[in-house]
């Protein structure tokens, strides 16, 4: 994520949210690498009882998952969570070209109407 879109899309207006949780046994809120996404664009959150992924699972991603995690879901600008999002995708390193594809179309779109 960091160096494959945010750091090729520096002056991008993107905004990231990455929600961290306990899901395997290692993972511990003091572990979470502070620098992995240490982009002034990313919001880095700690959700210990896991409701995002929960809700993300319930709502968007539908695919069984007691909580959804290691994934990415795209918004076009102006959108809110419950509002059906542009795509997804899990897991983020399987998915990774997809997710920069998708967003290099979105943020082309939107470049495109800026000029309009």
């Amino acid at each position: 994520m960091r160096s494959e879109i945010l750091e090729k899309h520096r002056d991008a207006k993107i905004e990231v949210y990455a929600i961290w949780f306990r899901s395997l046994m290692a993972d511990f809120r003091f572990f979470v690498p502070s620098g992995a996404l240490d982009d002034l664009r990313v919001t880095n959150l700690w959700d210990d009882q896991k409701a995002a992924g929960k809700w993300y699972a319930a709502n968007v991603t539908r695919r069984g998952a007691a909580a959804e995690w290691d994934a990415w879901i795209l918004y076009a600008p102006g959108k809110a969570f419950a509002d059906p999002p542009l795509g997804w995708g899990r897991t983020i390193v399987d998915t990774r070209e997809r997710l920069r594809a998708e967003l290099e179309s979105l943020l082309l779109s939107r470049n495109s109407h800026a000029e309009d």
